[in-house]
C-alpha cells in the first residue's frame, strides 16, 4: 500500500515500460496471497492427525504407529508430537440441578495465612492507622 501511495502522491515515478498498472499488480498480489493462505490452511489441517498409539520401535529412529482408524504406519520419531486435546466448551452445573447426582467440589485453601508480609512491606507514609486497620480486616 505504501508503494501505491507513493505513486499516487508523485513521490515515485511509474515506469513507462510497465506491462500493467500498479493497481492491477497489487490486486493480483493480494489474490495470490489469499490463494497461498487457503492452500496453507488446507495443508496444515491435513497434517494434524488424531491421537495414535505407538505399537513398536521398528528401527533405531522409526516406529510403527496404529492410527485411530486402525491403520498402521511407520513414522520417524521426529514426526511424532504429543497430542493435546482441545476443549471447545465449558459446562456449568448449578447447585439446584439434580440431574447430575451428588456434586463434588474442588478443595479450597481456607487457611488463614498471616498477612505479616503485607504489613511489613506496605508504605508506612501512605496509610494511616485507620486505613491499616481497615486493610487488616479486609484481608482476614
Amino acid at each position: 500500500m505504501t508503494i501505491l501511495k507513493e505513486f499516487w502522491t508523485g513521490e515515485r515515478e511509474i515506469h513507462t515500460g510497465a506491462a500493467r498498472s500498479v493497481e492491477e499488480y497489487l490486486k493480483q498480489l493480494q489474490k495470490k496471497l489469499q490463494d497461498a493462505h487457503e492452500i496453507a490452511s488446507e495443508n496444515s489441517a491435513k497434517n494434524q492427525e488424531r491421537p495414535a498409539k505407538v505399537v513398536k520401535l521398528t528401527r533405531h529412529h522409526s516406529c510403527l504407529v496404529r492410527m485411530e482408524d486402525g491403520n498402521t504406519r511407520e513414522l520417524h520419531v521426529n514426526k511424532l508430537r504429543p497430542y493435546i486435546s482441545r476443549v471447545d466448551h465449558v459446562g456449568i452445573i448449578f447447585d439446584q440441578d439434580t440431574d447430575f447426582g451428588e456434586q463434588h467440589y474442588a478443595p479450597t485453601d481456607k487457611e488463614n495465612q498471616p498477612n505479616i508480609d503485607i504489613e511489613l512491606n506496605q508504605m508506612p507514609d501512605v496509610l494511616n492507622a485507620q486505613q491499616k486497620y481497615q486493610l487488616r480486616n479486609l484481608l482476614q
